[in-house]
């Protein structure tokens, strides 16, 4: 089977690897162009799932309101669950906040991060690291505490879970099998992580 991944930037017309090298990106564009792409997905999930016809008026939604958004929607028809739904509309959050002022162009998550009381650390956590399972995970021959290694490498953890989101909508929309294994240990990632 063709990577899942490669098979929505096909279905998107983006070009080949366009997810794989976001993770490069500054944290800035990497969120505005993560958040562009789900925007983007989720019209086209709509428009694959209701009516190709209708890919233009779905274009038009507003993506994240709360009871009239392409998110809502995708919710509603059982096509994200509640942790996607939460996943996403807290990055549309994020991305609001740092696009509507350009000074926010420097934008950082380690910053971000630190500047996060303990209860708002641990809905990070919970929020952005729905693509990582369990306390620990092994990375390298090391064993890592993975809350720590989401507060280390929210860039990473956002990324990853994002993946799989991605992963889980085409595969859903599309009628296909989601695959089997541990994507963190199978992944091409060249990015520095922070053990």
């Amino acid at each position: 089977m063709k990577n899942p991944i490669h098979e929505f930037e096909d279905a998107l017309g983006l070009p080949k690897d366009f997810y794989a090298k976001l993770i490069d990106e500054d944290d800035w564009s990497f969120i505005i162009k993560m958040s562009a792409l789900f925007e983007a997905s989720t019209t086209n999930a709509l428009s694959k799932t209701l009516s190709k016809n209708l890919e233009e008026n779905f274009s038009f939604l507003e993506y994240a309101r709360p009871r009239t958004g392409k998110i809502a929607f995708l919710k509603n028809m059982n096509i994200f669950n509640q942790e996607q739904s939460k996943f996403l509309i807290s990055l549309a959050e994020i991305r609001n906040t740092i696009v509507h002022k350009i000074g926010n162009v420097n934008f950082s998550f380690e910053e971000y991060i630190s500047s996060l009381n303990p209860k708002q650390k641990k809905n990070f956590i919970t929020t952005y690291g729905i693509g990582l399972t369990g306390s620990k995970l092994m990375y390298q021959g090391k064993t890592v505490l993975l809350n720590d290694f989401i507060l280390k490498n929210p860039k990473v953890t956002v990324w990853l879970s994002a993946r799989e989101i991605f992963k889980s909508l085409y595969l859903t929309v599309h009628a296909k099998k989601l695959p089997e294994g541990n994507f963190l240990n199978d992944m091409s990632l060249t990015y520095p992580i922070v053990i």
